[in-house]
Order: structure tokens, then C-alpha cells, then sequence
């Protein structure tokens, strides 16, 4: 099916169709138009072709959140609300080559937004640069191939010339840093609400991680950095809260405006540290490093209150500083927390500190505002990013670490258990494959969906399914005895049932609502059941399968 083919089957129960126009295409149907428009999350009605066309759009220009661009009812505000992968996928009826596409693409963007992923010119295999200062980066797959190192340049992606380190430029001809050009040579703006600002550079470089920025031209001179979240004055690059010491939001800095930037800091390089560390010795005479704010860094907020990361902290002296959720933390609580998070298989950081006694606050931090809050040193940034970028890639593919040479490979077969990994064939200068499912070296014949030959190869998974205990829904009529754990029809995800309210569930992977009672998809489950009603079905038995993430 190609994307001028598709059109949505109106027997799809799954899908809320509209009789209007599509909010993703301004120009008017055209005569005789029978395609249907299906409702999106946020209210707007899209064809398969128009959503297909605006998201691809987006991941070209290097964009992986999918946001709606439809204006609200009566206003020239945008929507503005995320659609999830899952969302798109099942509403632009994508095809496997479309799939693909979008996933690898997405998987590329969100693993680069922690740490810095580029394609080797060689072999066209993603590569990571640990080291920010220097454009000499060395390709593992390359060098095994080859029997020799090789390095490419990280700014004009050809292989290597000259000497390394090197953080300027390789000795390759044309070989210039883009950006720092465009900070040199863009146009300049004015900001008209700001008194005697009439030639200012239209483009800066956040003084903290070097993210490309421009002022929309309205409201104070400050701007928040999208990547760092730090704010700072457009106008003379200063922090926000250093500038307003000798000026105001909407009043000409005391240095005036500073001239066009000729450096860029480093994006993933250590940041300031907000911190002192003290280091104590521990009983068994081994060092132990405490982090404690500096009261002298106006950067922060500090307040006089309890940890809300460890009620049970005494400690009214430590010094504690509020995240942008506007709870209490300290430096070793913080890093503390978030390395629990990442351990769980979590990268998104949200508070977890209670509200008003009963709720969670739940309000997500950036990694960003974790990384300076909770002062990373670089080996804990590293750690970080390394498993961030590691666990946002696996949202949209298949990612694992071979057991041999401990390198993130992707399952691109999700029907077949045995994976080859290319370093360790090109390492060893034969085919090494392993086992998906208990990572140990293949054995047997392959392709196999169910198991290798090893002993002890099974999927735990489906062992928790089928052997998990059963529940009570006691809100849903005649649901005494449910098995606890469900794998989602649609797409295999692992989902629990919280015990209140309705039998139905939404699939945290692929966004799919189910019920959690009989599996069936709720608008097929309702057509003879309702939410509290026993389904006519009755339970569904235990799993005795895992469907497909992916396959259609």
C-alpha cells in the first residue's frame, strides 16, 4: 500500500471517524472527497496521507516528537499537544517500510538528545563521540574490518587527515564548523519591547551547553535554552539572574549588547559544578564523596525545608534547592533517585514527592535540570547518558547488549531469537550470533521464534503469565478471579490492572485501550458489555502467547 493509496477502513471499530474537514491540510476537500478523517487524542481530524506527510516532515528536520500543528477551535493559538509514536503509527496506517523508516529515525533523534550519535562515513554505522574536545573519532567496525584504526572527522565526516587530538578542524579542505559560522554571519534582530535594543545577533549559543537559539522578537529579553533549561539574557548572554542585578527585563543591559560569538561551549563536557564536594572515609577506610550546595551559587533557589526525596532526613542544616516542580532537594538525594529511576529501566525523570498528603507530583524534570541539580560528576553523566540514550532508542526498536563484546545490538526480525552481532564478527572473522532470549552464544539451528538450544532458554515473560496469581476487580461485577499480569493484544506490552475503577486498561506501549477481563479491544468488548459489566465472554484464560511489538 503506498501513502497515496491509503484510506481508513470505515469498518475499523477502533477509530472515531469525523464528518469534517482534515485540520492537517488548509486547503478544502475537493468535490466528490469520500476519504474519511479519523479524531486524533487532542480532538483534530487527519487523513493517513496528511498525518504520514506532516510527521516525516518533522523527523527530516530532525524533530522525534510528534506535536500537533492544528490551530484551536476560534483562535490562532496552536494545539501544540504530543502524539505518541504508538498514536501516529496506527492512525497513519504506516506501512513496514514506513516503520522502519520512522523507527530508525526516532531511535537515532532520541538517542542524540543525550549524548552525541553521528553515522561513520566507512560503514554508515552509528557512533558515538565520548570525548566533546576532540573531532577525531575512532569507528570500532571500521578498525576490525580494516585490521587498522580508523578515524573520521566528526565536523566534515571524511575520513581523518592530520594530526589528533584536534577540537578546531581535520586538515580536510572545507572542513568548517557550521554553526559557529551561522553565529558569525546571521542577520541582526531587534526586540521592540526592549528599550535601545535595535541590532542585536538574531542567533546565540546558550552560555551553558551551546544549543543553538533565536528570540521570537516578543515580550522581556530573556529566553529559556531548550535544551539545558537554563535562562539567560538574548541580549548580553549572561544568565538571567546575574543580568537582572544591574538591569531589568525590559531595560538595555549595563554591558550592553554582546558581540557575536566567536566559540561554542561544549553540548555533553563537564558543566559547572553547583556544588562542594566533602569527602569523608568510610569505616572500611575507603573514600566517600558528600555533595553539598554552595550557598554562594545565585544560579540555584535555595529553601529552608525538609527533603521531599527522603522525608525521613533530619538533616535541617543541608542546604536544599527547589526543581522547576517547586519541591525540596539535595545533590545526593537527587543522583540518588535518578540512578534508582534509570536501574528500573526509566529515563524520563518525573518527581515523585507526594502532594497535599494523598497524590503524586509526578511532574517531569529534564535531564538537563537533573544533571545541574544533582551536580553529575563526569563519570555519572557519562553513566547516564549511556543508559538514557540506550533506553530512549529501545522505545522505538529492539535494542540489547551482545554478551560477548557488551555492544547495543538491534533485533531487526522480531519473529527470530538468533541475532548476529557485527563486531564480533568482524572480530572474529566468522559469523558470531546470539541468543536474544537468555544472551548466551546460539546454538542450534535457526531462525527460531521460541527458543535456542541452550539449557534454560526460556521467556520469562510468558512464564509470568502464565504462572502470575489471580485478582479481583471489585468494581467490575462477577470479576473475582483474574490473572494479575496481561500482555497487551495489540503489541505484548506487559500491563497490570490497579484494581479501581472500569475493567479497561490503556496499553502504556502502543496507547491501544483494552479490557483487561476478556482482551478484546474495548469498542468490541462494549458492543456487548459495558464498564462494570461481566464480559460475554467471561475472563479470558492465562496467555499462552506474546504477540509482536511492531508487526501489523
Amino acid at each position: 500500500m503506498t501513502t497515496e493509496e491509503k484510506r481508513y477502513d470505515r469498518n475499523d471499530t477502533t477509530l472515531k471517524f469525523v464528518n469534517r474537514p482534515d485540520d492537517l491540510d488548509p486547503l478544502p476537500p475537493e468535490d466528490g472527497d469520500k476519504n474519511l478523517r479519523a479524531e486524533m487524542s487532542c480532538g483534530h481530524a487527519v487523513t493517513p496521507e496528511s498525518l504520514t506527510g506532516w510527521c516525516r516532515s518533522l523527523l527530516d528536520q530532525g524533530q522525534h516528537k510528534f506535536r500537533c500543528p492544528a490551530l484551536k477551535d476560534g483562535t490562532l493559538q496552536k494545539c501544540d499537544a504530543e502524539w505518541s509514536y504508538q498514536e501516529v503509527r496506527r492512525l497513519a496506517l504506516l506501512t513496514n517500510e514506513e516503520m522502519q523508516d520512522f523507527e530508525e529515525k526516532i531511535a537515532r533523534l532520541a538517542a542524540t538528545e543525550y549524548c552525541d550519535f553521528k553515522t561513520c562515513p566507512g560503514c554508515k554505522t552509528y557512533v558515538e563521540r565520548e570525548d566533546p574536545s576532540n573531532l577525531s573519532v575512532q569507528c570500532t567496525i571500521c578498525t576490525a574490518d580494516k585490521g587498522k584504526v580508523y578515524e573520521f572527522c566528526w565536523q566534515c565526516l571524511k575520513e581523518w587527515k592530520g594530526a589528533v587530538p584536534r577540537s578546531d578542524r581535520c586538515d580536510n579542505n572545507g572542513c568548517i564548523n557550521h554553526d559557529l559560522e551561522l553565529l558569525r554571519n546571521c542577520k541582526t534582530t531587534t526586540l521592540p519591547q526592549v528599550e535601545g535594543v535595535d541590532a542585536c545577533p538574531s542567533i546565540r549559543a546558550c552560555p551553558t551547553c551551546g544549543q543553538r537559539a533565536e528570540h521570537d522578537r516578543t515580550g522581556c529579553k530573556n529566553i529559556i535554552c531548550p535544551r539545558c533549561q537554563v535562562e539567560f539574557c538574548f541580549v548580553c548572554l549572561k544568565l538571567t539572574r546575574k543580568c537582572l542585578k544591574t538591569s531589568s527585563y525590559f531595560l538595555p543591559c549595563s554591558d550592553g549588547v554582546a558581540p557575536r560569538q566567536t566559540s561554542i561551549p561544549l553540548a555533553w563536557g563537564p558543566v559547572g559544578s553547583c556544588c562542594l564536594r566533602i569527602i569523608k572515609m568510610s569505616i572500611q577506610g575507603q573514600e566517600q564523596v558528600e555533595k553539598k550546595y554552595n550557598p554562594l551559587d545565585s544560579t540555584l533557589k535555595f529553601v529552608k525545608r525538609r527533603n521531599d526525596l527522603d522525608p525521613l532526613c533530619d538533616d535541617d542544616d543541608c542546604l536544599k534547592a527547589e526543581m522547576s516542580c517547586g519541591h525540596a532537594v539535595t545533590p545526593d538525594s537527587l543522583t540518588s533517585w535518578c540512578s534508582s529511576h534509570l536501574k528500573e529501566g526509566n529515563y524520563k525523570f518525573r518527581c515523585p514527592a507526594v502532594v497535599e498528603g494523598t497524590t503524586q507530583c509526578n511532574k517531569l524534570w529534564s535531564y538537563q535540570e537533573v544533571r545541574r541539580l544533582a551536580d553529575l560528576s563526569v563519570e555519572e553523566m557519562e553513566h547516564f547518558e549511556e543508559t538514557m540514550a540506550r533506553l530512549a532508542a529501545a522505545e522505538y526498536c529492539e535494542i540489547q547488549s551482545c554478551p560477548k563484546c557488551k555492544t547495543s545490538v538491534e533485533r531487526k526480525d522480531l519473529s527470530n531469537l538468533c541475532v548476529r552481532c557485527p563486531i564480533c564478527t568482524a572480530d572474529q572473522k566468522k559469523t558470531y550470533q546470539f541468543c536474544w532470549q537468555c544472551q548466551r552464544q546460539w546454538k542450534g539451528p535457526g531462525p527460531r521464534s521460541d527458543r535456542c538450544d541452550n539449557d534454560g532458554c526460556i521467556n520469562h515473560d510468558l512464564e509470568l503469565l502464565k504462572n502470575c496469581k489471580t485478582t479481583a476487580l471489585p468494581q467490575v461485577k462477577g470479576v473475582d478471579a483474574c490473572p494479575s499480569i496481561r500482555a497487551c493484544p495489540t503489541c505484548g506490552q506487559r500491563a497490570e490492572h490497579n484494581r479501581t475503577g472500569c475493567k479497561n486498561i490503556i496499553c502504556p506501549r502502543c496507547q491501544v485501550e483494552f479490557c483487561f477481563v476478556c482482551l478484546k479491544l474495548t469498542p468490541k468488548c462494549l458492543k456487548t458489555s459495558s464498564y462494570f459489566l461481566p464480559c460475554s465472554d467471561g475472563v479470558a484464560p492465562r496467555q499462552t502467547s506474546i504477540p509482536v511489538w511492531r508487526r501489523k
